[in-house]
């Protein structure tokens, strides 16, 4: 009986917290919201400090550099949250006992319309970086970039390029 007893409490303890997690500002992975960011933001001023040295930049480009980026930054966040919202809507369709193959399907096609945009936005910020930099310079971000997709999976995530347009 006391054993029963000790397994429902336990039992109970981690369905307070699966409850719980949500309503303290935890993401999907249990980590806090505001934690993911500043470690992401952390990595990504490391990621430029690396870039920043080995294209060699003067202070005129790394000004111009870490504006773009900036602007980059402020204009796209906003749009990777509203692609996350719609994945989740899209699997809850289709998790539904009845899925609606019609609202799934213009889902999908809205999903991939961003993503093509996101695509184009994209391939319009690197010609604005790659305005910044002497030719010597371009080739060694190209190179860069080269590496960075050979590496493969990102967190296990999938592939960090996709070639399919």
């Amino acid at each position: 009986m006391r054993m029963n007893k000790t397994l429902l409490m336990g039992l109970m303890a981690v369905v307070v917290a699966a409850v719980a997690a949500p309503a303290i500002g935890a993401d999907d992975k249990g980590e806090p919201e505001e934690r993911r960011q500043r470690r992401g933001e952390h990595h990504q001023a490391m990621r430029m400090e690396h870039v920043i040295e080995v294209l060699d930049l003067n202070a005129q480009q790394e000004e111009e550099w870490t504006e773009a980026h900036e602007a980059r930054q402020a204009t796209r966040s906003p749009d990777s949250q509203d692609g996350r919202e719609l994945q989740e809507r899209i699997h809850e369709l289709a998790a539904a006992d009845s899925p609606d193959a019609t609202a799934i399907g213009e889902l999908v096609i809205e999903a991939h319309q961003r993503r093509e945009a996101a695509r184009a936005e994209h391939e319009a910020f690197q010609a604005e970086l790659m305005e910044i930099l002497t030719p010597e310079q371009q080739e060694r971000f190209e190179e860069m970039q080269l590496r960075n997709r050979s590496r493969g999976p990102r967190d296990g995530r999938g592939p960090r390029h996709r070639t399919h347009k």
